[in-house]
């Protein structure tokens, strides 16, 4: 009895020394991780990639290598610096691509484009529908969603357009497809599922193959992500959002969404390929190269390292013959 009273009261001591223990080694983690970081951006001929590190480590708390990348996540990093041919521009430019599915599947694809511009200031508001969707073509989430005309702010929408035409996303981003894309504003019809919520899927293809495909659902209050295979299977792990309690079925001509996404992406390693289907008509959305920017979280996180199995990068030396 006396030795464990002495146990006793030595216990609130040692919780303390073993949260100092762990404390030191979470600091010596830490340690080696900057000093890899700071070895990249000393050793590195290439300064990009050190901008690459230290926005990685930085939006993800982990340290990047280039060298041996293994999940999803650094492979994106590694295709932003090593995989960037001229063909990627004209399928991030939002006006030129829509060149190229017409030509591929035919104008029913395209949403309906109600005008384009090359200045904010050539734009006759009065001459559009109340409601529309507007957007720039050299960049990424910087579409707006006009719902009434007549309640419709143009000096904050001038603003707004101001700073996208003079963006270069691919210095912002590190994402050099975006590099020399000539700066435009597209005008869209708003596209809509008879009073219900309008999704699009999100198609991530590698090597020409779609793998899973995403629904986003209420992206802008509380935003849930549910992920299926191609058999319309739910998946077991999340990328960034949590997923929802809603269920969704598969929709009308899903094989046919299939094929077009993966004639999209049949050029490239790697391309997330965007698709609206309205009542079983199927409408092309966008294509991006980096989803996320290749910084989302996957939880748990052994299917980060799974999905970048499937990516196989090209031999260095190759590139550089």
């Amino acid at each position: 009895m006396k030795l464990l009273s002495q146990i006793t009261r030595k216990l609130p001591f040692l919780r303390k020394l073993y949260a100092l223990y762990d404390q030191v080694q979470r600091l010596e983690t830490h340690v080696h991780e900057l000093q890899a970081l700071m070895n990249e951006c000393t050793i590195s001929k290439d300064p990009r990639r050190s901008v690459l590190a230290y926005d990685y480590l930085r939006k993800t708390g982990r340290i990047l290598d280039l060298n041996h990348p293994r999940t999803f996540n650094e492979k994106l990093q590694w295709l932003k610096l090593y995989d960037n041919s001229e063909s990627k521009a004209v399928f991030v430019d939002k006006y030129r691509v829509r060149d190229w599915i017409r030509d591929q599947f035919g104008e029913q694809y395209l949403i309906p484009l109600l005008g384009v511009w090359n200045h904010f200031e050539e734009i006759d508001f009065s001459l559009l529908p109340d409601r529309f969707v507007i957007k720039p073509n050299n960049g990424s989430g910087d579409g707006v969603i006009v719902r009434d005309r007549k309640t419709l702010d143009i000096p904050s929408l001038k603003q707004h357009f101001a700073r996208c035409l003079s963006s270069d996303y691919a210095r912002k981003a590190m994402e050099l497809c975006y590099h020399g894309i000539q700066p435009k504003i597209l005008v869209e019809k708003l596209m809509e599922d008879n009073g219900k919520p309008l999704y699009d899927y999100k198609f991530i293809c590698i090597h020409g193959k779609a793998v899973y495909c995403w629904i986003d659902i209420d992206r802008f209050t509380d935003h849930r992500r549910n992920i299926y295979n191609m058999n319309w299977e739910r998946q077991p792990f999340t990328i960034q959002y949590p997923s929802s309690e809603l269920t969704f079925s598969k929709p009308e001509n899903f094989e046919k969404m299939i094929e077009i996404a993966e004639r999209c992406s049949a050029p490239f390693i790697h391309v997330r390929v965007d698709l609206y289907n309205i009542g079983g008509k199927i409408f092309f959305s966008e294509m991006t190269f980096f989803s996320g920017g290749g910084y989302e979280k996957f939880t748990p996180e052994k299917y980060d390292r799974q999905l970048g199995e499937l990516i196989h990068l090209p031999d260095m030396t190759l590139l550089e013959q």
